[in-house]
């Protein structure tokens, strides 16, 4: 009876340079949600070109935001592609939403645009374009749909981040971009991710669910109390 070897498909990729800025972080007096959260957030989100950017623990969690922020009638329904990662329809679950399957393209395995038209009831609140694989869904095609239906637009870029399409980064069409920092993704934290948009209106409501629904998260808080602009270490 032969010996069955298993093959390793991955390994993450992490070298000195972050290495040394985990030792860094360590080294402060501020090991959680701080200065150097704040600066990333700043710099992910002129990366992919929206207005704002709030990290999070996991793309699962921005998913679920995006959703929530919305605060839609239960049993509402959330359109999104047959072949997606469960956090996807979890989302949905979360917010007493009903996920509701869309066929997938043959050659990329993206949501199919005819059958998202078929699928559409006026029950539909939203519609969760998952860029599988880091292939691009149709954005041109899906977003100036989904506004006349008055449809918000959710991108899942757990497999792309960085990726452009049509001169436009992925992440920056819809109304929500989702993005995956976990171990096996483009860029990795460990775990995490993080929520890109350009909703003014929403971002103060975004950035107290992600954190206990406190009107401040506790870098903010700190400096208020101390009335000093910089954290000192």
């Amino acid at each position: 009876m032969s010996s069955r070897k298993k093959i390793r498909l991955f390994k993450p990729s992490v070298g000195k340079e972050e290495i040394n800025s985990i030792k860094k972080i360590f080294k402060k007096s501020w090991l959680g949600y701080g200065s150097t959260v704040k600066e990333f957030e700043l710099k992910f989100s002129n990366f992919i070109g929206t207005k704002y950017a709030i990290g999070l623990n996991s793309c699962t969690a921005a998913l679920h935001l995006a959703l929530a922020v919305n605060n839609f009638q239960k049993k509402k329904k959330v359109l999104l592609p047959a072949m997606t990662f469960s956090a996807t329809a979890a989302a949905a679950l979360y917010c007493g939403l009903t996920p509701v399957f869309v066929d997938v393209n043959n050659n990329d395995l993206n949501i199919n645009f005819e059958d998202l038209k078929k699928k559409y009831t006026k029950d539909c609140v939203a519609v969760m374009a998952v860029h599988f694989g880091g292939h691009p869904c149709q954005m041109e095609k899906i977003v100036p749909w989904a506004r006349k239906k008055n449809m918000v637009v959710i991108e899942d870029c757990a497999h792309t981040c960085g990726g452009f399409y049509k001169g436009k980064k992925l992440g920056s069409w819809g109304d929500y971009g989702c993005f995956s920092f976990e171990d096996k993704k483009v860029i990795t934290t460990g775990d995490g991710g993080i929520l890109c948009t350009n909703r003014k209106d929403k971002i103060a409501l975004l950035r107290s669910l992600s954190f206990h629904g406190w009107s401040s998260d506790p870098l903010q808080r700190f400096l208020k109390k101390s009335k000093k602009k910089t954290l000192v270490l």
